[in-house]
């Protein structure tokens, strides 16, 4: 359980470096996806990047779902100057060891600079073969540890037991985290469903929800760049207009910019996303050095 206060950066990292490897759950779903590229790359996320993300092929919008709450040639993703809300030194998440090198992940690759950067403050791990699988698609659980690696939020909501977690399940720990950190919640039922495909729009709920990112007047036109605005469901509309306003996406100026909300979204992308959220913060630079 998180502490009623945040830690200094050396104690969080301290614990961090106690956290179950985030390959973990990889090592789960291994077996069925073993293929060309040596680990779970599966469908993956043609590019064009338009978000400041990955993404090409228009999906078919699927029902929006508010209790989730809580490799081609790409062009560069491009991550703002963001608003921080406090820049003291003395709260940057400060790198604790070299950048892990990944076989998919070359030089000149189009979010390695982020991945890079997470991986050296201990955020993100790959699996022991050596493989990051940029364009593997993410799980609600493996989400949850993304945010619980990266975010020491004080806990706000009591914790809650889930019907479809084992007490040994690998991700229950940070799942609780982020349920308590208020970035995530369950479904009906008390379900929390930790194998289900996270969407973009679901990513972009998760992080301005945890981070109670706030909404203006700016940031309603700034949704309004992105050609497929009108598919953003009402309910999210407020969160992905924060995430716009906070520097987390961007409209690119002279690009068709699409949001594609319902596609799924790919550890490479959520690196980025996780990236930018922790630069609004103030805890690493705007960019990755």
């Amino acid at each position: 359980m998180r502490p009623s206060s945040r830690l200094s950066s050396s104690s969080l990292m301290a614990r961090r470096r106690q956290r179950r490897p985030s390959w973990l759950p990889f090592l789960v779903v291994l077996g069925p996806f073993v293929g060309a590229a040596g680990w779970l790359v599966t469908t993956g996320w043609p590019v064009s990047h338009n978000l400041g993300l990955v993404g090409e092929a228009d999906l078919a919008p699927s029902a929006a779902d508010p209790a989730f709450l809580g490799d081609a040639t790409p062009q560069p993703l491009v991550v703002p100057a963001p608003t921080v809300p406090n820049s003291s030194n003395e709260k940057r998440l400060a790198p604790t060891r070299s950048p892990l090198a990944f076989a998919d992940v070359p030089e000149g690759y189009w979010a390695k600079p982020y991945i890079d950067a997470l991986t050296a403050r201990e955020v993100l791990n790959g699996l022991p073969d050596g493989t990051f699988a940029p364009n593997r698609q993410l799980s609600r659980a493996e989400l949850a540890t993304q945010v619980a690696n990266a975010f020491d939020i004080p806990a706000n909501t009591p914790a809650k037991a889930f019907g479809d977690l084992a007490p040994d399940y690998w991700a229950a720990e940070p799942i609780a985290e982020a349920v308590q950190m208020g970035f995530m919640k369950g479904y009906p039922g008390d379900e929390f469903r930790p194998d289900d495909l996270v969407s973009r729009l679901q990513v972009l709920v998760t992080l301005a929800t945890g981070l109670s990112l706030p909404v203006t007047e700016e940031s309603q036109q700034q949704l309004q760049q992105y050609q497929d605005w009108e598919t953003v469901p009402d309910w999210a509309r407020p969160q992905v207009e924060a995430a716009i306003h906070a520097g987390i996406i961007r409209p690119q100026p002279g690009t068709e910019n699409r949001l594609r909300p319902q596609e799924i979204a790919t550890r490479a992308e959520v690196a980025t996303l996780v990236y930018a959220a922790l630069a609004y913060l103030g805890e690493v630079p705007a960019k990755p050095e």
